[in-house]
């Protein structure tokens, strides 16, 4: 009896929650979308970007 573990009401863990201090970023749903678009937006800016200097810096490259 002593090896197992000592079972602990479920009020009394539902309340330690409550109790504890919220840390950290919460989303709320309505927002959830509008940041997926922005943050797929911003990736394809920098893809494009990407692809816009490695076009120009590869072709002043070879006019050397």
């Amino acid at each position: 009896m002593s090896n197992q573990r000592r079972r602990r009401h479920h009020r009394v863990a539902q309340k330690e929650i409550e109790n504890s201090t919220m840390e950290g970023y919460f989303i709320r749903d309505e927002d959830k979308g509008r940041i997926i678009a922005i943050s797929c937006l911003v990736l394809l800016l920098i893809f494009l970007k990407g692809l816009i200097l490695g076009y120009l810096l590869g072709r002043n490259c070879d006019d050397e």
